[in-house]
């Protein structure tokens, strides 16, 4: 293992706290659910030395009541923390429990992308927002489509699979980069 992969999971092992790592604050609270999924899915594709069963474990006891995850355990259900992690936690979840998970960023879909929140969600009051306060986030995503699509949803190799990387790869710029709307 090159020693900068090993200086960096020594420092992201002691940065967790209760098995999840924090972001930083923002008027939606810290996040420790997105954040942790997307760290913890990352490491494992690097197969980085570090022990990810305290996150997964953590994760995995703060699923909201819905099936899915939050940006942080205050915050409604949102279809990018879901997919990071269900991303990091999919292969230790029961079968009914991963069906769940992907079901709920199933119920996110905007014709062939998307949305982070679902319009009745709740993120508007969360936020203090009007509806129309929150159209960006309750649109689609082309960064929230990957995410998803990586999670495995929908399921590889169908046809609403094809369909959906299709409206995804037809989202990239001149420069073939996908754009963003959160990262």
């Amino acid at each position: 293992v090159e020693p900068g992969l090993l200086a960096a999971a020594d420092y992201l092992d002691r940065a967790r706290r209760e098995g999840l790592w924090r972001g930083f604050p923002t008027l939606a609270g810290t996040s420790e659910l997105w954040v942790s999924g997307f760290v913890a899915t990352h490491l494992a594709r690097a197969d980085a030395p570090i022990d990810l069963a305290p996150t997964v474990e953590a994760l995995l006891s703060r699923r909201a009541p819905d099936g899915g995850w939050s940006y942080g355990s205050a915050v409604p259900t949102d279809a990018d923390s879901t997919a990071w992690c269900l991303s990091a936690v999919s292969r230790q979840m029961p079968d009914e429990e991963s069906a769940r998970a992907r079901e709920v960023l199933m119920e996110h879909r905007v014709d062939d992308s998307f949305a982070t929140y679902r319009a009745e969600s709740g993120i508007g009051d969360f936020v203090g927002s009007p509806p129309t306060g929150v159209l960006g986030w309750t649109g689609p995503h082309p960064d929230v489509a990957a995410a998803v699509l990586l999670a495995g949803v929908p399921e590889p190799g169908t046809p609403d699979e094809d369909r959906f990387l299709g409206r995804l790869v037809s989202s990239a710029n001149a420069t073939g980069l996908i754009p963003s709307y959160w990262w």
